[in-house]
């Protein structure tokens, strides 16, 4: 399996209390994800690692949010890494009536090349429970994220 995935994130500065009045595009940061190669070793549990590379442009805009912080990683900006995936789904697309369960787990690292200043990784997992309940289904989500070095 080949995977390749694009995402839109939006920056929201360095706290909780950054004001852009009206105008939606302040806040506004596109990201491209690089391709993965998976294996499924069973119908429910697949296996990925990528090889990733990254790179942004930010536009010196100081009508945005990062024209006017320029946190770090602003401006020309890449990365080069490695990521790891597991992915476990006993439940079958669209039939939560019979529960199941996902579970997601992931880890990269990002080393000291390209623009990256400091080595640093990320783990994150999710896990997702369907529990039927007669006519109602109960869903139940829980997850975290740790990144650690500088970033």
């Amino acid at each position: 399996m080949v995977r390749c995935t694009e995402c839109a994130r939006e920056y929201s500065g360095l706290g909780n209390e950054t004001s852009s009045g009206d105008d939606e595009s302040f806040f506004k940061l596109r990201q491209q994800l690089a391709p993965s190669l998976g294996v499924s070793p069973l119908p429910d549990l697949e296996l990925s690692a990528a090889f990733r590379v990254k790179f942004a442009t930010t536009d010196d805009d100081v009508d945005t949010l990062l024209g006017q912080t320029r946190p770090y990683g602003f401006g020309d900006y890449g990365q080069l890494g490695v990521q790891a995936t597991v992915d476990l789904d006993t439940q079958h697309p669209g039939d939560y009536r019979n529960g199941g369960v996902k579970l997601r787990g992931s880890g990269a690292y990002y080393p000291e090349l390209w623009d990256v200043e400091s080595a640093f990784g990320v783990v994150e997992a999710d896990a997702i429970g369907y529990l039927p309940l007669g006519r109602a289904t109960l869903a139940l989500r829980a997850g975290g994220k740790k990144v650690f070095g500088t970033y």
